[in-house]
């Protein structure tokens, strides 16, 4: 077994002085944390899991302070600990992970310049997408450019919207058909084999990122 001393530094072992003393903690996290996940895992397993986790904790992390900063920069700052908590929540009712989530929330809340407008249109998209065969980032392109007047990504779509309101770029009526025409696609979809997996994959996942969490920290 050939594990680097680089990947130590990963989990931030400042008290290890030595590579020895560092391998033997290492050793012994990967023991325990076999232990506590039911699983009966070699040293170098644990230590890919524990990569694995840093890398989705570093992926959320970096999703948040993207949105941090951009609320900040067009003087919303006060509204991110709620916004992220709204968007982590939707993240775990949805099975979408909040790193895919939070980027497009942004991207929305941008074309809308309103906080609770960007996660009403991305609730409407999440919808679109599941009542649909449109990618989730596909849509929110479409209603992103639609805010800024060009709906032909809309109507490109195949979603059945109203032709008077895609030429006068009319996205209060475009928002209000789609949430009538794809109203609970989303809740429906999370009912079936295939959405279920998605939750637990997302549940799965969030762990992992909490694990990734105290190892960055440790």
């Amino acid at each position: 077994m050939t594990i680097e001393i680089p990947i130590i530094s990963t989990y931030k072992d400042k008290g290890a002085k030595q590579a020895k003393s560092s391998l033997e903690k290492l050793s012994g996290t990967a023991k325990k944390l076999g232990l506590a996940l039911g699983l009966a895992l070699s040293v170098n397993k644990i230590v890919a899991f524990g990569k694995s986790s840093v890398a989705e904790f570093t992926a959320s992390e970096k999703a948040a302070a993207a949105l941090q900063n951009t609320l900040k920069n067009t003087g919303n700052l006060l509204a991110f600990p709620d916004t992220e908590a709204g968007l982590k929540n939707l993240a775990k009712l949805s099975g979408i992970a909040d790193d895919t989530l939070i980027p497009l929330f942004n991207q929305l809340y941008l074309s809308t310049g309103n906080v609770s407008e960007a996660m009403k249109s991305l609730n409407t998209a999440i919808d679109v997408s599941r009542g649909t065969t449109n990618e989730l980032g596909t849509v929110v392109d479409a209603l992103s450019k639609g805010y800024a007047g060009n709906t032909r990504a809309l109507g490109n779509l195949n979603l059945g919207l109203n032709k008077a309101y895609l030429a006068s770029n009319n996205m209060v009526g475009i928002q209000k058909q789609l949430n009538d025409t794809f109203k609970g696609a989303s809740a429906a979809y999370l009912e079936t084999y295939a959405g279920k997996v998605e939750i637990l994959n997302n549940q799965w996942n969030e762990t992992k990122e909490i694990i990734g969490q105290g190892l960055v920290i440790a």
